[in-house]
């Protein structure tokens, strides 16, 4: 396994994280005050999350031989 799937795989790995934490965290909080916004931060975390995704998809789709 080279060393670009292995950054490939965390990067995917972490951003999948982040998203489902930062579900996890809007579904609790709608719970108990329904808004069907995100706040600030959770903004933040999605946006950051899908962005390391796309690192990562970028990075899988660079052929190296």
């Amino acid at each position: 396994m080279s060393l670009k799937e292995i950054i490939t795989y965390g990067l995917g790995l972490i951003g999948m994280g982040m998203l489902c934490f930062t579900r996890i965290k809007y579904l609790k909080r709608q719970q108990q005050q329904p808004d069907n916004i995100y706040t600030a931060e959770e903004d933040s975390l999605h946006k950051i999350s899908v962005l390391i995704l796309i690192v990562a998809v970028v990075l899988a789709l660079i052929p190296i031989y």
